[in-house]
């Protein structure tokens, strides 16, 4: 598929997100076309977020509420990504967190490498809550890189730098209910049915501070043995689900 030309979505799940989602949301738009969308899935945040992006006013920008799960963190984050997926209608998807900046060729060089692959990671640099760079490389810090068994022993997905085909989308919807995350769950499904790159320019500057819902970009899980266990059994459990979903939807 040449994807030069195709519609690109990019989905965001929000959450009380005021404070950076205008620089985040700038650092997007300038590189999208005008067919091209920013999907934004809000648990109704309580602070100015919603009244912070519709300040844009980019017809682009598509708002749809999400209603809180009666859980926290991870799950609830899964879910919005989840809903935000749903209403989504570009070829190619681009996920996006909502506190990060991105650097202003990360559309293009995401595209290119699509051009004969189906799922890209890109490397990152973490930035504090003031924008200083406390981390050059995810990827090096991770030991980053491509295989189904290497990422499942140690995952080195990260979501926000993620981007898609839609026939990858298709397998993924809807959300198995108690897989890690997200980022977890398009990666394997990436690894194991189609093909993967990483590319190694750092091409978002991720945001770490106190109300990250994912493990730390700095490489340090915050997850003890038990959980990291019980993640790896839910995703065991769920690959004949994710093979039924390939085998039925060619």
């Amino acid at each position: 598929m040449q994807v030069q030309n195709k519609k690109v979505s990019v989905v965001i799940a929000t959450y009380n997100g005021a404070h950076f989602i205008k620089q985040q949301l700038a650092s997007i738009l300038s590189q999208l076309n005008e067919n091209d969308e920013i999907i934004i899935s809000d648990n109704f945040s309580t602070d100015r977020t919603l009244a912070e992006i519709e300040s844009l006013n980019d017809s682009r920008i598509k708002i749809y509420l999400k209603k809180r799960e009666s859980t926290k963190g991870n799950i609830n984050c899964y879910f919005n990504f989840e809903n935000a997926l749903n209403h989504a209608d570009g070829d190619i998807i681009f996920l996006s967190d909502q506190d990060d900046i991105w650097k202003d060729n990360k559309v293009a060089v995401c595209l290119e490498a699509l051009e004969n692959n189906d799922i890209v990671v890109s490397d990152c640099k973490v930035i504090s809550e003031t924008g200083e760079i406390i981390l050059d490389s995810y990827f090096k810090r991770r030991k980053s890189g491509k295989g189904f068994v290497k990422n499942f022993i140690s995952n080195s997905y990260i979501g926000s730098c993620i981007a898609f085909k839609r026939k990858i989308l298709n397998i993924a919807l809807p959300f198995p209910k108690k897989m890690p995350m997200h980022d977890i769950l398009l990666g394997t499904i990436g690894e194991l049915f189609f093909d993967s790159i990483f590319i190694t320019e750092q091409l978002v500057y991720y945001r770490e501070h106190s109300n990250n819902v994912s493990y730390t970009a700095k490489g340090i899980s915050g997850f003890n043995l038990f959980k990291k266990i019980q993640f790896r059994w839910q995703i065991i459990k769920y690959l004949p689900l994710l093979v039924y979903r390939r085998l039925t939807n060619k």
